[in-house]
C-alpha cells in the first residue's frame, strides 16, 4: 500500500452550517467528496460513479493538513494509475484550500506530472492548473460556481480567447475554447469517451472543421473538412491507436485520395490511388 491509514477519531465530516447553499458536495470529485464516501476519519476507499477509474483509496489528516490518494483504472483505459498528494485544508463547512501534485502514468508507461491548487469558499471555486515544468505564475486558471445543484461552471480570458466549461453532477465534463476564427468544444462523459467539434485554423491559409472521438482504450477517431481561403481543399479521415500508430486518409479536392500509415515510432508511408507512393515520415 502505497501510504498508511490512520484513523483520525472523527465520525462526520460536514458538521458546521454548510458554506455553499447548494447540495454539491457529494459528487465535486474533489477531496471532500472523498473524504465524504469514507467514515468521517479522512480515509476513504471507494470505486467512482465514473467508468473509466475503478477504485480510489486515500486519506487525509486534519491535523498535519497531509493528504494523498491513488486511483486505479479499468484495464481497457487507456490510463493506468495516478498518484495525488499534497497538503491543506479541508473545512468542516465545505471550504476547500488545497495544493496538489498529480502523477498520472498511462498505457505507454509515460508519465505526466501537474501540480493543482483548489480554493472554494462558498459556491464559488478557483481552480490552478500548471505542469512541473512551469510555475504558478504560469497556471490556467478555472474560476466559478456551482450554479445549482448538479453543475459547477467556470470561465477563463487569456488573450484573445475565451475559455469555458462544466463539471457536472453524473461527473460529465465540458470544455470550450472560443476566439476570433477559432472554436473548440470537447465533451468528456462519464463512460470515458470525449467528443469534440472544431473549426479552427490549420496552417497559413488553411481551416480544419470537423470532429474527433477520443476512445476509451484511447484511440483516435477524426472526420474533418480542409479549406484553403474558404475554397475546398480536402476531406480528412483519421483512426489512430494510442500509440500514433493508424491510417489518415485525404481525399483531395483537386487530387488522388492517399493514405498516410504511421507505427507506433512515427515513421510514415504513403499510397495514393494515382499509383505514387513513398515515405512521408
Amino acid at each position: 500500500m502505497l501510504f498508511a491509514l490512520t484513523l483520525l477519531g472523527c465520525s462526520a465530516w460536514i458538521d458546521q452550517e454548510a458554506a455553499c447553499d447548494q447540495d454539491v458536495y457529494y459528487w465535486s470529485d474533489d477531496l471532500l467528496a472523498y473524504i465524504l464516501e469514507g467514515d468521517g476519519s479522512g480515509e476513504f476507499e471507494f470505486d467512482p460513479l465514473d467508468t473509466p477509474r475503478t477504485n480510489l483509496l486515500g486519506i487525509y489528516d486534519s491535523e498535519k493538513g497531509d493528504f494523498a490518494w491513488v486511483t486505479s483504472y479499468d484495464e481497457g483505459f487507456y490510463l493506468r494509475k495516478s498518484e495525488a498528494r499534497g497538503f491543506g485544508t479541508v473545512f468542516h463547512n465545505g471550504n476547500l484550500d488545497l495544493l496538489f501534485t498529480d502523477t498520472v502514468t498511462d498505457m505507454l508507461g509515460d508519465v505526466f506530472v501537474t501540480e493543482h491548487r483548489v480554493q472554494r469558499t462558498g459556491c464559488d471555486m478557483t481552480v490552478a492548473t500548471w505542469s512541473e515544468d512551469s510555475s504558478v505564475e504560469d497556471a490556467a486558471v478555472m474560476e466559478g460556481s456551482y450554479e445549482n445543484g448538479s453543475v459547477w461552471a467556470w470561465e477563463r480570458e487569456e488573450g484573445d480567447f475565451t475559455y469555458s466549461g462544466q463539471l457536472k453532477s453524473d461527473l460529465t465534463r465540458t470544455s470550450a475554447v472560443e476566439g476570433d476564427d477559432f472554436s473548440y468544444d470537447t465533451v468528456t462523459g462519464p463512460d470515458g469517451i470525449s467528443t469534440s467539434d472544431f473549426d479552427i485554423p490549420c496552417g497559413d491559409t488553411f481551416t480544419c472543421e470537423g470532429s474527433s472521438t477520443r476512445n476509451f482504450d484511447g484511440s483516435l477517431d477524426e472526420s474533418y473538412e480542409v479549406f484553403d481561403d474558404g475554397d475546398d481543399y480536402a476531406k480528412v479521415t483519421t483512426e489512430l491507436d494510442y500509440d500514433g500508430s493508424g491510417v489518415v486518409t485525404y481525399e483531395f479536392e483537386d487530387g488522388p485520395t492517399c493514405e498516410y500509415t504511421y507505427d507506433e515510432d512515427g515513421d510514415c508511408e504513403y499510397e495514393c490511388d494515382d499509383d505514387t507512393d513513398g515515405d512521408c515520415s
